[in-house]
């Protein structure tokens, strides 16, 4: 009988890192009024269509979404969305944590395109039941909603198969000696830890860490900071009723007026704008 080791292998403790948390999940009646967008945001997405007409434009390059197909895109990708008559679009935006925006944008630098079949058929299925339910998420949906995250993402990764898979797991390795970093950072980001103090908890100097950092996530940490600290924004500009000036403390931001610059600078639109945008009544209200 396989016993579970009590103590996880080194493998093991760089695969927990990587998780991957539902933010929002809706069906929406996608026509011109509606889903005619540029977006540019900190979160996943996969999209799933009943219909033609929708399509997506990635650097003048337009990608019909066809029906029968996935399509998840990558957090931060610029892009346009277009219809043409009324499509019934259903999405998740998600969240992948555990490994920078940065390196992910590296290794999935485009939409990818999987075949609704076999298990991941089921696992729509299930998804969409939940879908045609008025009010909050319950349990059991949000269990297959995030079932369905996972599935999709499986299905990409082996699509993508060995290469892609080493290159993420490469990434993994090498930030395992910055977890303690890592971890401090996300829990403090309200007052963003300077480069002395992160790299003493990793038990670094400080020009050393910097290249570690560099070298696992392709983004100084200064950089990997300001990712999560506009990402947390986002998602509680579409998730809470806090005002621009809470959530900007609450990110380390020394103003509103500071908060929207930084803001403006990485998603290209205000936090008002962005609040608007995302909190609009979906078709399924």
């Amino acid at each position: 009988m396989a016993v579970l080791p009590i103590r996880p292998s080194s493998q093991e403790e760089i695969l927990r890192i990587t998780q991957l948390r539902l933010l929002l999940t809706d069906r929406l009646a996608a026509q011109a009024s509606n889903w005619t967008m540029s977006l540019g945001c900190p979160f996943w997405r996969i999209y799933v269509n009943k219909s033609p007409g929708a399509f997506i434009e990635v650097d003048r390059q337009r990608r019909d979404l066809l029906p029968g197909r996935v399509y998840c895109i990558p957090a931060w990708l610029e892009y346009r969305t277009g219809v043409s008559g009324v499509v019934q679009h259903d999405y998740v935006h998600f969240e992948w944590s555990g490994i920078s925006a940065g390196w992910l944008r590296h290794c999935i630098p485009e939409p990818v395109e999987l075949p609704l079949a076999g298990a991941l058929a089921g696992l729509c299925g299930q998804w969409q039941a939940g879908l045609g339910q008025r009010g909050p998420l319950t349990l059991a949906p949000h269990v297959w909603t995030q079932a369905w995250i996972y599935g999709v993402v499986g299905a990409l990764l082996a699509k993508g198969g060995e290469a892609l898979q080493g290159k993420l797991l490469n990434r993994f390795g090498a930030a395992g000696p910055l977890r303690a970093a890592l971890e401090h950072m996300d829990r403090n980001l309200d007052a963003p830890p300077s480069n002395a103090e992160l790299a003493k908890r990793c038990s670094m100097s400080a020009g050393h860490f910097i290249k570690r950092f560099k070298e696992a996530f392709g983004s100084t940490p200064v950089q990997y900071q300001m990712d999560q600290r506009i990402a947390q924004a986002a998602q509680w500009l579409v998730g809470t009723e806090w005002k621009l000036e809470e959530i900007a403390e609450r990110t380390g931001f020394t103003d509103r007026f500071h908060f929207s610059r930084a803001f403006r600078v990485r998603l290209r639109e205000s936090p008002a704008g962005y609040r608007r945008k995302f909190r609009a009544p979906s078709g399924s209200g």
